[in-house]
């Protein structure tokens, strides 16, 4: 494996090197600028210089949604808004507190946050019915629809940008998240209906 963008951000230069698999004489003194050294190497990828590479790369497309989001603004809704119609989406049934949680809200914003897409006839509470002090979260028809169009302008957003890449690197982009999606995928905590 071929190692192009490795930024390694938020390791020391040591580590960074060490990451890379580079060897000890070598380790401390890599920086960015050096990463061209590598590029006609290959290099057997670390799980920690795997996991850099993940994070530096999900920060990235993170950041790049967000701003188309809150570019477009389908439906005049909050970035966190959409996340929370995502979630809802994602774990249909959750309760408020699973939510705040998948969110990193405290419990009463999560609430006002709630409150305000239920206002707006996008999320509809229910009653659980095996406990009727816990309340569940679902996606209504109109919120369903909503979900779908910031889905699909964010997906036409990063087509663009992943268009330049030939089929091959395209094909072995999907590969890769197919294998990281269930090493990451978030679980519901306890009284998130699945």
């Amino acid at each position: 494996m071929t190692l192009r963008n490795f930024t390694g951000a938020g390791l020391p230069p040591e580590a960074k090197g060490r990451a890379l698999g580079l060897p000890p004489s070598q380790a401390g003194s890599y920086n960015h600028s050096n990463m061209k050294l590598l590029d006609d190497v290959t290099i057997e990828a670390s799980s920690e210089a795997c996991a850099v590479t993940v994070m530096d790369t999900a920060l990235l497309v993170v950041r790049l949604i967000r701003a188309e989001i809150r570019r477009v603004r389908p439906g005049a809704l909050s970035l966190n808004q959409v996340r929370a119609l995502g979630l809802v989406g994602t774990y249909p049934h959750s309760s408020l507190s699973n939510l705040s949680e998948l969110l990193g809200l405290t419990l009463p914003s999560a609430s006002h946050l709630v409150d305000g897409l239920v206002g707006r006839g996008l999320v509809a509470r229910r009653t659980a019915p095996d406990d009727r002090r816990q309340i569940m979260l679902k996606l209504t028809p109109q919120g369903e629809r909503l979900l779908a169009q910031a889905q699909t302008i964010t997906r036409k957003h990063l087509a663009e940008r992943l268009a330049p890449l030939n089929s091959a690197q395209r094909a072995l982009i999907t590969e890769s998240m197919k294998l990281l999606r269930p090493l990451v995928t978030a679980s519901p905590r306890a009284g998130a209906a699945t």
